[in-house]
């Protein structure tokens, strides 16, 4: 993305590409982190400030999808008119539950002779580093949690905020995608959990420095933070979460004499939030310039190995670790019962159940395990639509969920609230009519769709309403369906209907920034929604008001079966019935092109005739520039 300081408008471009176009002057933030998405982190809060005035509020989810940012990334702030200008940079990582959980500060100045590389980390050891004041939701104020006004958090310590752009390096992406000159699958990235399996764990000295590597030794060598088994904010394998440390004299562990220098945080949290420090000789050494392997990276040379065991832990490490912070948003509320050695922490095995994930309204429909109710609140204080029989995961080895049923995984809705999900295969169905009985039990308000678990991705069977059909109990007091979460709660969804021209904003339901011409729009009913635009490899090319669906030749989207359908469950904004069951994405259909609200959205014709007989509409709104560029046909009024 590019940003121009010296306007109010923001123009915005990607930068993933070895073609895209870079600015010649300014300053390019380089944002990582050491943590996994969604498990660690699941968006994050970028502002850029010229004399306290917002240039740039906005929100931007983490995840490998084409509608979510992938890191490290990239964002280029344009030099204003006068270069000596202050700009106040703040980058806000949020949980999956929206907490705000780490910040990071800089205040520098964009050169205007020159393009700079500015590195930001999103670190583990900073978590806990802010508070949010979200009295008004669409302008939350941060304060620094942990350091004065004019620090910032760098590797759990404070350190001036104040950074001169002229000791910046200049822009060099290889420096930031693993060697590549952009992101994608000709980088390098750092595999964590291969590079620490069967490492060995090291106790810090008073001073908390480790004996250095030997001569010669120090180019394929890391340092990387245990968690308890449970902590899903680390990069998890079979049996440890970790988080690896860079070398760098700032934000990480660097070389003194004989010893290795460990940031102070790192033994403050000794103990407490880090059972141990595992050091290993396996791997190139980990830096700035060499990201994470994982799902979510925008480097794609390697997935990431995430079966293999972890750091052999010394006997002496006291594994009776208490841990405050609740699942979710710190780690897990636990205490690990092996004093000789935590990652195998005994645990009782959960019952084999093929009940995970059907239907209910009681315990006793789900044999050996525990219904949640549609009028439940246990799932982050809503409800999932037809019930569902599972059991909480949080703070269990990775494998807990599919020792109930193969392939489940644990999945977190919100503080505390990580449930078994029954485990899935997307994509087409042999069947002709109907859902597959064998695919999340054949239930119209559970999608297939895939998940990053502490396993790494994985299908999985997730509760999502369309329409308050999905969370009927047939009493007075029915639930209604949440269209921003798909799950079932006491209030309905309020604004705008599906196609409803929107800007993306924060995670919430309905949360909004300003249009480009600075006018608020309406909020969206639901969630404000990137669409792909094809020429450009799936970028968003505009963002319209939607929610998500299970794919289904009834539309789903709230539609009541008679009369024409305003919006109907597709997968990847275009018809499929060959994708039921599958999660999807509410569509605006239309018969004509005024029934597109957004000006960048055409109305193309159905190519599943059936399927638009019996939706009542001709057609659906979709972006309006194909693969090759030229415009996609439309159907006129």
């Amino acid at each position: 993305m590019t940003l121009g300081l010296g306007v109010p408008a923001l123009g915005a471009q990607g930068c993933s590409s070895e073609d895209e176009v870079v600015p010649a002057k300014g300053l390019m933030l380089a944002i990582r982190t050491d943590m996994s998405i969604p498990e660690g982190v699941d968006s994050m809060r970028i502002e850029v400030l010229t004399n306290g005035v917002p240039k740039l509020e906005n929100e931007y989810f983490l995840g490998p999808s084409p509608e979510k940012t992938s890191l490290p990334g990239t964002l280029a702030l344009l030099p204003p008119s006068d270069s000596k200008l202050p700009v106040l940079i703040r980058v806000v990582a949020r949980t999956v539950s929206g907490k705000a959980v780490i910040m990071r500060e800089v205040t520098t100045t964009v050169p205007d002779d020159r393009l700079v590389m500015l590195p930001i980390g999103i670190q583990w050891l900073c978590w806990d580093s802010v508070t949010e004041d979200a009295a008004d939701k669409n302008d939350p104020k941060f304060q620094n949690k942990s350091c004065s006004e004019q620090e910032t958090c760098i590797a759990g310590g404070c350190a001036d905020k104040a950074i001169d752009s002229a000791t910046l390096a200049p822009y060099d992406p290889t420096q930031i995608f693993g060697g590549a000159k952009a992101a994608g699958s000709k980088g390098q990235c750092f595999d964590t959990v291969s590079c620490f399996d069967g490492s060995q764990t090291e106790t810090p000295d008073t001073s908390c420095t480790l004996a250095a590597p030997g001569p010669g030794q120090d180019a394929d060598y890391n340092v990387a933070l245990v968690l308890p088994p449970g902590d899903n904010a680390g990069i998890c394998g079979a049996s440890s979460c970790l988080v690896p440390l860079e070398r760098d004299d700032t934000d990480g562990w660097r070389i003194e004499g004989d010893r290795l220098k460990l940031p102070p945080a790192v033994c403050q949290k000794l103990g407490t939030t880090v059972l141990a420090v595992a050091t290993s000789s396996k791997c190139t050494t980990k830096t700035s310039a060499l990201p994470t392997c994982g799902p979510w990276s925008s480097v794609t040379s390697n997935s990431g190995t995430f079966d293999s065991g972890g750091p052999e832990l010394d006997a002496s490490i006291d594994g009776d670790v208490s841990i405050d912070a609740p699942p979710g948003d710190g780690g897990p509320d636990a205490s690990l019962d092996s004093a000789t050695d935590a990652a195998d922490a005994t645990f009782e095995p959960p019952p084999s159940d093929p009940n995970l994930g059907a239907k209910c309204q009681n315990k006793t429909m789900c044999g050996q395990l525990e219904c949640i109710d549609v009028s439940s609140t246990a799932l982050g204080g809503e409800g999932p639509p037809g019930g569902m029989c599972t059991l909480p995961c949080g703070g269990f080895p990775p494998n807990y969920c599919s020792l109930i049923d193969p392939g489940a995984i644990c999945h977190p809705f919100g503080p505390g609230a990580e449930y078994c999900l029954k485990g899935c295969a997307p994509g087409p169905v042999s069947l002709d009519g109907g859902f597959d009985p064998n695919k999340c039990h054949g239930r119209p308000d559970m999608g297939c769709t895939v998940l990053f678990s502490a396993g790494g991705p994985a299908p999985a069977c997730l509760p999502t309403c369309a329409g308050t059909q999905h969370c009927d109990t047939g009493t007075s007091s029915n639930p209604q369906c949440n269209l921003a979460t798909g799950l079932c709660t006491k209030v309905a969804s309020q604004g705008a209907p599906y196609g409803t021209s929107c800007t993306f904003g924060p995670p919430d339901a309905g949360g909004l920034d300003a249009s480009a011409d600075g006018s608020l729009p309406p909020s969206c009913a639901g969630m404000c929604t990137p669409v792909p635009d094809p020429s450009q490899g799936g970028l968003p090319g505009t963002f319209v008001c939607s929610g998500g669906c299970v794919v289904n030749p009834d539309a789903s989207c709230g539609w009541s079966g008679t009369g024409p359908a305003q919006a109907a469950c597709m997968k990847g904004f275009v018809p499929n019935a060959a994708d039921l069951g599958d999660l999807g994405t509410c569509v605006q259909l239309c018969d004509c092109q005024v029934f597109c609200d957004d000006p960048n959205m055409v109305c193309t014709p159905n190519p599943d005739f059936d399927l638009a007989q019996k939706w009542g509409m001709d057609g659906y709104c979709t972006f309006g520039v194909s693969a090759d560029g030229g415009p996609v046909p439309g159907l006129g009024c």
